[in-house]
């Protein structure tokens, strides 16, 4: 039987173990992970931080995105994970009030792009993930 996953609300101590997940996974900028409540939900499995995700509800629009995943996962893992925290970031957003989910999908992560039109997400607009340093 495999070991189930349990999602919660990050605090900032999860901010090292995070940073350093998200460094593994190829994260593209370097940021102060530092101060991550309550603005995260966090994976684990057995105790081990396995993926993180961005909650951030608002009306009428809110979004769950910057899926993270530890690249070790074998794939049957990385899609319960993914699962998991996909489907407790939309629960989030419900509580809050929120109408539409919106998320960035970056077009390499075509498998996450795939599962998320069988759950019934559609296309709404194309373009590019972009940037932009604040502090």
């Amino acid at each position: 039987m495999r070991n189930p996953v349990n999602v919660r609300l990050a605090t900032n101590d999860d901010g090292p173990v995070m940073a350093a997940l998200y460094t593994a996974a190829g994260g593209p900028v370097s940021v102060d992970w530092s101060e991550v409540y309550p603005h995260w939900l966090v994976a684990e499995i057995e105790g081990c931080t396995v993926g993180f995700v961005n909650v951030s509800p608002g009306k009428p629009f809110g979004r769950v995105e910057m899926l993270t995943l530890d690249p070790e996962l074998g794939k049957s893992d990385r899609a319960r994970v993914a699962k998991e925290l996909g489907f407790a970031g939309l629960d989030v957003l419900k509580a809050f009030g929120t109408q539409v989910n919106i998320a960035v999908i970056p077009f390499k992560e075509r498998s996450y792009k795939k599962i998320l039109k069988r759950l019934k997400f559609w296309r709404i607009d194309g373009g590019n993930v972009m940037a932009k340093r604040l502090i």
